[in-house]
């Protein structure tokens, strides 16, 4: 059964040694600065990873859209870095 209205988050999964490859191509190549945490992180904080059957493209299931929900992601994704890719 279809499930409509679930707030989701568009994320890109990679394994640590392609990160720099991932930067390098869209969508990641449009941002100057990205976060990263690892599938650990998220799945610890209570954090559902849906594939979208398009790697490396996954949707991260947020439990609600409230203060507390976008806080702990916030914090989770807390390793800001900045991407030497990033197209001009």
């Amino acid at each position: 059964m279809a499930r409509f209205g679930v707030p989701l988050l568009s994320v890109v999964v990679t394994a640590s040694t392609r990160l720099s490859h991932e930067l390098r191509r869209p969508p990641l190549v449009r941002y100057r600065t990205v976060r990263v945490c690892t599938v650990q992180q998220l799945s610890h904080a209570g954090y559902v990873l849906l594939p979208t059957f398009r790697a490396p493209h996954f949707s991260v299931q947020l439990p609600a859209l409230d203060d507390l929900t976008i806080g702990r992601l916030v914090a989770t994704l807390s390793h800001e870095m900045e991407n030497p890719y990033a197209s001009q």
